[in-house]
């Protein structure tokens, strides 16, 4: 549980950390992976969402061009992740189930961290979003009525 002061202050550093990505000149950190055509609605890339909802605000100029915006993002739930796979070849046979690091969601900060986190990106989505388009934010307990806050 956290505080309204520490949630007051938690969307305001979450807003300064996105103007301040708009400032910035410097080209966006993330790669993409896969594209079907000169479109950036088709494009799959990899990376930090922020970094690249950035570039599609400078750079693409997608500003009020979004109808749908679908989130998932980690549920401040304090796991580690792996995902497990097991390679096959005809040749090789199948492998030992080997065990990858996905994503870490701890938050050394608590909380508050990671809602100036969602705050900055939520700030970029209303950008990218048209007047008559929506966030679907999918949440769980951990977080849900915080973020309902920052959202409305």
């Amino acid at each position: 549980m956290i505080t309204l002061t520490e949630l007051t202050k938690a969307y305001e550093d979450g807003k300064a950390l996105y103007e301040a990505m708009l400032e910035e000149h410097e080209t966006a950190a993330f790669r993409t992976t896969e594209e079907y055509g000169s479109d950036p609605v088709n494009t799959v890339s990899l990376g930090d969402n922020l970094d690249y909802m950035m570039y599609l605000l400078k750079e693409k100029d997608m500003a009020g061009k979004i109808q749908l915006i679908y989130v998932d993002p980690p549920f401040f739930s304090s796991g580690k992740y792996q995902a497990s796979i097991r390679l096959e070849s005809e040749m090789l046979g199948k492998s030992s189930l080997m065990k990858l690091e996905a994503y870490d969601d701890n938050w050394s900060k608590g909380m508050p961290q990671y809602l100036t986190m969602l705050t900055a990106r939520l700030f970029a989505m209303k950008e990218l979003l048209s007047d008559t388009g929506c966030i679907w934010m999918h949440l769980d307990w951990h977080g849900v009525y915080y973020v309902k806050v920052i959202m409305d």
